[in-house]
């Protein structure tokens, strides 16, 4: 029977879930990182560890913190509530602006963004987005103009970023730095942060400014979203040590549980074939080239080049495993 050692807080809720699906679990929470290294031999999976996240469980938490930014800003309700908590009653200082019939103009359009649009067109307002991987049908679906980034800009009278930071978006990201010029410019009327560049965010060039709302990266943090995210990894581990399967993996391809029964056999033979590859190479290998032929090359074979990968690695690298072997492989500048 696989072992689960869950060694931080995490929602009882996580915890049925790994008896319920027959899995032995140890629910520790003040080991020191000492005793947790000296423990971890005793647990399944952490010879080759796979990383999942949960793109789906705090979804609708963090687009709904998204609604309550915009209409904070609309209705200026964080000033409006220091001020009259102050004994002050400046309701003529406190002019707001109407959501129904603007637009929102929705930077990436995922998981939350989609969300987001949901809850805005429910709003009465018209959206438009700009995502790249933003299908022409999957934005009828959606309700929302698929348009491009320089037609949105001028467009929104709101707009919302559910971007990650890199090379694609870094550029949309890093024009926050002339925010605080557009905030005091007027040209940006109102602006909010959940998230910053540097957390925990102690101090910011954009502190202070009336127009300004701020929360401490709030967007994921409520019961029901904890939960959500603590039942689906605790579902997504069970499937992976009882079945096989990966889901929503960042560091090796996603498996169900029937490609994984499909691919048993196929794995183990390429795994196998990659090591007789590794035991008779005699110089330093510089590419890697897999070919997949017959009945095996209709099925998912991402996985597959993982295993040969590894046991082409095996015969130099005694710490090779499915998840770090494409790493290692590029460290070593072989092409695959």
């Amino acid at each position: 029977m696989p072992k689960v050692l869950i060694a931080d807080k995490l929602s009882p809720l996580a915890v049925e879930v790994f008896k319920q699906r027959g899995l032995e679990v140890d629910f520790e929470t003040s080991l020191s990182p000492e005793e947790l290294t000296a423990r971890a031999g005793d647990y399944d999976g952490i010879a080759g560890i796979v990383v999942m996240n949960t793109p789906y469980g705090n979804a609708t938490t963090t687009a709904e913190h998204t609604i309550a930014l915009i209409f904070a800003l609309a209705r200026q309700i964080p000033t409006a509530d220091a001020s009259t908590q102050a004994g002050k009653w400046e309701k003529s200082r406190f002019m707001g602006t109407e959501l129904t019939g603007k637009t929102l103009g929705l930077i990436g359009c995922g998981n939350i963004g989609s969300i987001v649009a949901e809850r805005a067109l429910g709003l009465r307002m018209k959206v438009v987005a700009y995502d790249p991987f933003l299908s022409k049908d999957r934005a009828v679906d959606l309700g929302v103009e698929k348009v491009e980034l320089d037609e949105l800009l001028p467009r929104a009278d709101v707009i919302t970023l559910h971007v990650p930071m890199n090379d694609q978006t870094r550029g949309i990201i890093d024009a926050a730095a002339d925010l605080k010029a557009a905030l005091e410019s007027g040209q940006v009327a109102g602006a909010a942060l959940d998230v910053f560049e540097i957390e925990p965010a102690k101090e910011n060039a954009l502190f202070g400014l009336p127009n300004l709302v701020c929360t401490p990266h709030l967007g994921a943090s409520t019961t029901e979203a904890q939960e959500n995210v603590a039942v689906q990894i605790a579902e997504q581990m069970s499937d992976y040590l009882l079945n096989g399967a990966v889901t929503n993996a960042i560091n090796m391809p996603s498996l169900t549980a029937e490609d994984a029964k499909r691919l048993g056999p196929y794995m183990r033979l390429a795994e196998d074939l990659g090591s007789f590859a590794g035991q008779l190479t005699r110089t330093g290998l510089q590419a890697v080239t897999i070919e997949y032929e017959g009945h095996v090359a209709e099925l998912n074979t991402r996985p597959l080049t993982q295993a040969a990968l590894t046991g082409l690695l095996r015969p130099m690298l005694d710490s090779v495993n499915m998840v770090n072997a494409p790493v290692l492989a590029r460290q070593r500048d072989i092409e695959l």
